[in-house]
């Protein structure tokens, strides 16, 4: 999909967003492809983003080129195996 979407700050923010959210998840059910994809960023959708030369970009750039480089992947996320604590009604407790 990277290969269609142009490498703007909508598609930056969206990807890194994804890759807070399921990366973990995507790398532990795809493995080698997930890496294959996040070679594709570094390599290709990194470089666009970066010859744009838009201020507003370097943060975002930063964070995704951090995860990927710092293997952020491969870190659980907080909260990540909890379970939902219903009540006898069917509602959550904690939410």
């Amino acid at each position: 999909f990277l290969n269609t979407l142009p490498a703007n700050q909508y598609t930056a923010v969206s990807l890194n967003a994804l890759l807070q959210m399921a990366g973990f998840a995507l790398y532990k059910r795809y493995k080698s492809q997930f890496l294959k994809m996040l070679n594709v960023v570094s390599e290709n959708f990194l470089v666009k983003l970066k010859s744009r030369n838009i201020p507003e970009l370097t943060r975002t750039v930063t964070e995704i080129q951090t995860y990927i480089e710092d293997k952020k992947f491969l870190q659980e996320p907080e909260r990540w195996r909890q379970q939902p604590n219903y009540a006898p009604n069917g509602r959550f407790n904690n939410y």
